[in-house]
């Protein structure tokens, strides 16, 4: 079996290299070519060297080659994985920054929330770029695989204007199952079965089973309640399963971020936080819309990829996944569409910045984040000298303030230390 894979954003040289040596772990596909494109000429070279010498010491049969021409990379290629992020760390700062002057403090910012839909703005131009050459000079019938956030806007995009096959790809599902596999005393994960449905960052595990034995909602709650750390490191996602009666796959500060309840006020964020497949449901979920972009149990063979259909949420996890859904399709439309009335009306619908802020905060908040952005932001190019202008104007009062619940910035330095001292601990 040989084939290309082509992986856009190679340059995230971590992220990379456990990709690659988790797919060379099926000995079917040793024998392929991985070719690397990213815009950084140095950190390919990196991550060429890294790969080059994993493939000397294992004596493999795998090909790697490297390349800043993106066409060139996805030329034939079978599989195509997206890990980029527009704008780097330095858009990421103004996800962050320019919310919290309007009040919103968000845990992670990258798939919702006010920082989340402008992520979205600034991947959904480039992705339908990728779809555009995937079409073009990919193999026939190429997969695109989205392993980037906003995970599902996304791969909405891809999907209903990229014309392209596309999977989006989360790795949160399994940590949740890890969880909970050791708050109730197996000796190995393997022995707990689960459902787990919803949306991307907000899937929820609707069925478990302990050595076929269904586990309720109260013994879950006590065998959370009883654990030594997840009893303090979970609080938020322990309260949800008590309101809710299902467990969540998202971590207590990320689910924070996606229901409007705990992160409202500076008082409610410390009293909680501590200093599989996403496709179009097209009917998989019954009691969600359609062309939602879903996260959902699936099978795959030599037909493809298959879900498992007639799946109903319960009716709180639904909606809660609705809240989000909404706000996601109103950013993809405004991110191809360049409609920026279209992306405030998005942002006031997130139910975290609705909570938090005005019409006239969210208005001038996002004129401030659009004006920051705009070198990642063509679509919007015709409306940065009016929201500059509106800025200029404006009697919206703002704060600077760090957030509730907030980790310093830490130096390269200090993160090694930090590194080298857990290391030496454990």
């Amino acid at each position: 079996m040989s084939f290309k894979i082509a992986i856009i954003g190679a340059g995230s040289v971590g992220f990379t290299k456990k990709l690659f040596t988790d797919i060379l772990c099926v000995p079917e596909f040793r024998d392929i070519e991985f070719a690397l494109t990213d815009l950084s000429e140095h950190n390919l070279g990196m991550i060429k060297a890294i790969l080059d010498k994993v493939v000397e010491a294992n004596g493999l049969p795998t090909r790697v080659t490297a390349t800043t021409d993106r066409r060139k990379a996805l030329d034939g290629a079978r599989y195509i994985i997206s890990c980029v992020r527009v704008g780097g760390l330095e858009a990421y700062a103004d996800d962050i920054r320019i919310p919290l002057k309007y009040g919103i403090d968000q845990c992670v910012g990258d798939t919702i929330c006010a920082g989340g839909i402008l992520y979205g703005q600034r991947n959904i131009p480039v992705i339908l770029d990728f779809c555009k050459d995937i079409r073009e000079v990919a193999a026939t019938g190429a997969k695109f695989l989205n392993y980037a956030n906003p995970m599902a806007m996304n791969t909405w995009a891809a999907i209903a204007y990229g014309k392209v096959d596309t999977v989006g790809l989360c790795h949160g599902v399994q940590h949740g199952a890890e969880q909970i596999a050791e708050v109730l005393g197996a000796k190995s994960r393997h022995e707990l079965d689960y459902v787990c449905s919803g949306i991307n960052h907000q899937t929820w595990f609707i069925d478990l089973r302990l050595n076929g034995r269904k586990i309720g909602k109260d013994e879950l709650v006590a065998a959370f309640e009883a654990h030594p750390v997840y009893s303090q490191q979970e609080k938020l996602r322990i309260d949800v399963l008590k309101r809710f009666g299902v467990y969540s796959t998202e971590s207590n500060g990320h689910l924070s971020e996606y229901l409007p309840w705990y992160r409202k006020r500076p008082d409610e964020i410390t009293r909680w936080i501590d200093s599989h497949f996403n496709v179009r449901n097209n009917g998989v979920i019954t009691n969600l819309p359609q062309d939602a972009i879903i996260e959902s149990p699936g099978f795959v063979d030599r037909f493809g990829i298959n879900m498992a259909a007639g799946i109903t949420l319960p009716e709180a996890c639904a909606a809660t996944c609705m809240s989000s859904i909404n706000v996601q399709r109103m950013s993809v439309h405004a991110a191809v569409s360049g409609d920026i009335d279209l992306l405030k009306l998005a942002v006031l619908h997130d139910p975290l910045v609705g909570a938090v802020s005005t019409p006239e905060e969210v208005w001038q908040m996002v004129d401030e984040m659009v004006v920051a952005q705009a070198q990642w932001l063509p679509q919007y190019a015709h409306a940065v000298p009016a929201a500059k202008e509106r800025l200029s104007k404006s009697a919206v009062k703002t704060r600077e303030w760090a957030g509730a619940a907030r980790r310093n910035v830490r130096s390269i330095e200090e993160l090694r230390a930090e590194k080298a001292a857990l290391k030496q601990a454990g």
